[in-house]
């Protein structure tokens, strides 16, 4: 049984008692969370709210303190090393949370202000893990079955709030709200991954998705629950789907396909922050997936008219991070070893193309893509390109034995610390498998390269093995 710290807690005790200075002013006031991240190896935490994310410096000890600014009470999702903490602040309050990042299933351990609240919330979190079971354990029963556990799911949830004794009648409130939305959410998602588990054809038309209507897509406040913010985007997505005139959009050009879907949305929604949100959603996937240094003129239109100062800052910082990946800037160096210890650099290529593959030996689409990159490498062997494979797996065994097993081509490299590794971070890969295609200079020519199964490859190329 864990036994909480009070004399560290007396270390922060001057500071939890700032904002009960001011709890009499008006206007916004501060809320403080301090406490120490045991066990963590990371060097920061990341606190998030309203799809908003803030960085946290931990000091080496792993303590830590973050402070807002807030005229109403706000829920936060505390992140660092793959965990996940939900908390409130609220204006004026203070609260300590120490939490063992190698026990997860211990939960954190809360003092001060809603410490039962937060208790309360990771019981109910620990209550859904062991009662809903993987994906398949409830999205695959029937439907009867289906309604039959989730509104048991909802009534038992519902009861355990109810047993809360707090003078914090607002944040009970709101965590009857966040309930509704995860038994909505489930709903929503039901029919289509239903659909993949019995291994029959999903048709937006032909499922029964009526109980949205009745959701109020308008509450901006509300985009703080993952829940509703994940509603908002599923409704907007079911309209898209069903609006005859946007057949095809997903097939257009971003610059021609974004601001079509960015009218849609003011024609959908009426409050300015949902629209922002929604809006956000759509740039930060290209941003993050597509051809982001062609839409320039889109990224300044949002920022010109987003009046969400929070969505337009996370999307200016995004895409100016980005763009140092665009096409003409140098590419990030990196050395790592070969199978056999050997290092190989970026530079050591210099005067060839260079087609980087980011893959993992547990990812399903980048297996996939293994035959035809092999395809490739015949295809291309003795010309002025070489094939560098990256492996961000966690698992150093598993990259070497099917490297060895399979006796993959090209230079085959593992990166140390995987997706937290230094060219990970520095390539801001996202998701997997990724492409590169860098020339012979070194600079980047096509960030989110074509796959090797694609048919734009090989036009890609040939075309630039042509300009050497």
């Amino acid at each position: 049984m864990k036994t909480f710290n009070f004399n560290r807690m007396k270390k922060y005790f001057a500071l939890l008692l700032l904002p009960l200075a001011v709890a009499c002013s008006k206007g916004p006031k501060e809320a403080v969370l301090a406490g120490k991240l045991v066990n963590s190896v990371d060097k920061s935490a990341y606190i998030t709210s309203n799809n908003v994310t803030d960085t946290i410096k931990l000091a080496d000890d792993g303590t830590f303190t973050y402070k807002v600014m807030l005229n109403k009470p706000q829920l936060y999702k505390l992140n660092v090393s793959r965990t996940q903490t939900v908390l409130y602040l609220a204006p004026g309050d203070s609260s300590y949370i120490e939490f063992d990042v190698s026990a997860p299933l211990d939960g954190p351990t809360f003092s001060a202000d809603n410490k039962d609240i937060y208790s309360n919330i990771f019981k109910r979190k620990m209550y859904i893990r062991n009662n809903v079971g993987n994906w398949r354990g409830i999205y695959g029963l029937d439907l009867e079955a289906f309604t039959q556990k989730i509104d048991s799911l909802q009534n038992a949830l519902n009861s355990m709030i109810d047993s809360l004794q707090s003078d914090s009648k607002d944040i009970i409130s709101l965590e009857k709200e966040r309930v509704k939305y995860q038994i909505l959410s489930f709903k929503a998602n039901y029919p289509e991954y239903n659909s993949y588990f019995s291994g029959k054809p999903f048709s937006v038309d032909s499922a029964d998705y009526s109980f949205l209507d009745d959701v109020n897509m308008n509450l901006g406040d509300k985009l703080m629950f993952d829940d509703y913010a994940d509603l908002v985007s599923k409704y907007l997505q079911l309209k898209m789907e069903k609006n005859t005139k946007l057949k095809g959009i997903e097939d257009k050009d971003a610059v021609e396909r974004l601001p079509i879907e960015f009218h849609f949305i003011d024609s959908l929604i009426s409050d300015a922050k949902v629209r922002d949100f929604l809006k956000m959603q759509k740039l930060e996937e290209e941003i993050q997936f597509g051809d982001f240094y062609r839409i320039n003129s889109i990224v300044d239109s949002y920022l010109t008219s987003c009046q969400t100062p929070a969505f337009k800052d996370a999307v200016s910082s995004l895409y100016n991070k980005k763009m140092t990946l665009a096409p003409g800037q140098q590419a990030p160096v990196f050395t790592y070893n070969d199978i056999n210890g050997k290092p190989h650099s970026l530079t050591d290529f210099a005067g060839k193309l260079v087609y980087i593959d980011f893959w993992a030996t547990w990812c399903g689409p980048c297996r996939h893509e293994l035959p035809f990159l092999e395809q490739l490498q015949d295809a291309y062997k003795g010309k002025n390109i070489v094939f560098v494979s990256v492996s961000l797996d966690d698992n150093f065994e598993a990259w070497k034995k099917m490297e060895e097993e399979k006796e993959m081509k090209g230079v085959q490299l593992h990166a140390d610390g995987a997706w937290a590794s230094d060219v990970a971070k520095k390539y801001q890969i996202k998701g997997i498998p990724t492409f590169f295609l860098v020339g012979a200079d070194g600079t980047i020519i096509a960030p989110n390269a074509p796959r090797p199964s694609s048919d734009e490859i090989k036009p890609l190329l040939n075309e630039e093995l042509s300009k050497l």
